[in-house]
């Protein structure tokens, strides 16, 4: 009789951040296509995992109080913690999300986590798998450092895209691949072209919850007014050019971005906010859209899928996606992009140059084989169950590209 495999999936679930929530939801459901492997999720608010998603979770840190002294024992109890959750485990896999985005996260956050359970995963022999995720370049010190450990023992590291592929790339003695986020192999409604008889075209903005490129741990007020203010030019230019204008959450803290910018705009200007919070349901709602400017990854991701002409307004990740994607030129950066630049973009895909569907479509069909491709190694790896965890962390090994782009598995 075959052995349970004990499978524990890490990162920042729980937290109602609907791109993150879906690379989960994605893994749990390969994972759970292997007959013996049993899902555990070690992350922020288990309660709200299991609720979401119906499988077991635990809490990678507890609640600390803030006294330095007390803090650092409860510091020191977290990472015993860990190390007793990854001996439960027969694999530890981290399923996206930008875990190596160091500009938003103190050393304490993230990067500590992160390096906690690759250093039990050494410890313990155990594989660490972490699959298509993001990185910035950024970020130096201590976090920089606990994170540079977590990506030098990591048993397999893929990226989500070709900038953070380079980016780890430099950090370790192998080249790391671009693989997209997983759920470019979720099934989705086919997509479509916007309907011709409609009244008015549509055009989506999706939101941030935007302090400035510190804002989570210093929160920048003047820089979050210049941001309100710039969409509210964007809306606004939008409108006058008889568009409907959507706007989109990534994440449910954009609530407030949205309250502020409808408080900006006033009753002179009407836009609809998408009652969206799962990127199924952003996927359904991007369908009708003409042309999606976005903050959120994720987003982009949606409008991907749908073969919409997408604009994002980000970092490097958004840049990176959208010249996968064949459009270079639709990224401007989030501190210091121009209304008028992304309204004369938003012109460009609506009349003066209509977006070669068929380029884009090629393009998500390769990145959605890659992904499918990952997936089904995850299965084969998994579902070798007469190995012991000695020789199953063996079959951890780098995948290597094929000559047609997709990828696949190999021995050592």
């Amino acid at each position: 009789m075959k052995r349970e495999i004990r499978v524990s999936l890490l990162g920042e679930y729980g937290v109602r951040n609907y791109g993150n929530e879906a690379s989960l939801a994605h893994t749990l459901r390969i994972v759970q296509s292997v007959e013996h492997a049993r899902p555990t999720v070690i992350c922020h608010e288990p309660a709200v995992v299991t609720a979401m998603h119906g499988v077991p979770a635990w809490p990678f840190v507890a609640r600390h109080p803030h006294s330095w002294g007390t803090r650092l024992i409860y510091k020191f109890q977290d990472f015993l913690r860990a190390g007793a959750q990854v001996a439960r485990s027969d694999v530890i896999i981290v399923p996206g999300s930008g875990v190596f985005d160091l500009e938003w996260a103190g050393p304490g956050e993230v990067p500590l986590i992160m390096f906690t359970y690759s250093f039990w995963a050494a410890v313990l022999r155990r594989p660490f798998l972490v699959l298509s995720v993001g990185a910035d370049g950024r970020g130096a010190g201590i976090g920089a450092a606990l994170a540079r450990f977590a990506v030098r023992r990591a048993s397999v590291l893929t990226a989500r895209d070709d900038a953070s592929a380079a980016v780890l790339s430099g950090q370790r003695s192998s080249p790391v691949q671009s693989i997209a986020d997983g759920v470019f192999g979720d099934e989705f409604p086919g997509a479509s072209e916007p309907s011709a008889d409609r009244d008015a075209l549509v055009v989506g903005l999706g939101l941030f919850d935007y302090y400035g490129v510190n804002g989570r741990r210093s929160p920048d007020r003047a820089q979050r007014e210049r941001f309100i203010s710039r969409l509210a030019e964007i809306a606004r230019g939008l409108t006058e050019r008889s568009a409907e204008v959507v706007l989109l959450r990534g994440e449910d803290s954009d609530q407030s971005v949205i309250d502020e910018l409808l408080e900006s705009l006033g009753a002179d200007v009407t836009v609809r906010v998408a009652d969206a919070r799962t990127e199924a349901e952003l996927v359904r709602e991007i369908q009708r859209m003409d042309v999606l400017a976005a903050c959120r990854y994720h987003n982009l991701i949606a409008g991907a899928l749908q073969r919409t002409p997408m604009i994002g307004i980000g970092w490097l990740k958004h840049k990176s996606l959208v010249a996968q994607l064949g459009r270079p030129d639709c990224y401007f950066d989030i501190g210091d992009f121009e209304p008028a630049d992304v309204l004369a973009r938003i012109d460009r895909d609506l009349t003066a140059e209509p977006v070669d569907r068929e380029e884009l479509d090629a393009r998500v069909r390769d990145l959605t084989s890659r992904t499918r491709a990952q997936d089904a190694w995850l299965v084969r790896i998994l579902d070798r169950r007469a190995l012991s965890r000695r020789g199953l962390r063996r079959q951890f090994v780098p995948l290597p590209q094929a000559a047609d782009g997709r990828v696949g598995a190999r021995a050592r």
